[in-house]
């Protein structure tokens, strides 16, 4: 128990995090696509994250980087059912 202050400031000095999600915008797009023999429009969705940036050091400042992608009306899908599912483990846990 002497040792609990000096152990908790190693551990805080050393952790290191993750990126985390700081902002986040998305857009539909519509593209048309044409041919010969038909013509399609194309939904696709346009997301933007602005993403902290990983600490190496406790108590450093990270920037801030922006992540952008694309993801087809299938893709989005996808990944919308995955989220659903991270969503049900995490209520799970007590």
């Amino acid at each position: 128990a002497e040792f609990l202050p000096q152990w908790r400031e190693t551990c805080a000095q050393s952790t290191v995090s993750p990126p985390k999600l700081v902002d986040f915008d998305w857009r539909v797009d519509i593209a048309s696509s044409s041919n010969v023999l038909s013509r399609m429009l194309v939904p696709t969705v346009f997301v933007e994250m602005t993403v902290q940036n990983e600490t190496t050091e406790h108590r450093e400042m990270a920037g801030t980087r922006n992540v952008q992608f694309e993801l087809s009306k299938e893709a989005l899908g996808s990944l919308v059912k995955s989220l659903g599912k991270i969503r049900d483990q995490l209520a799970n846990i007590n």
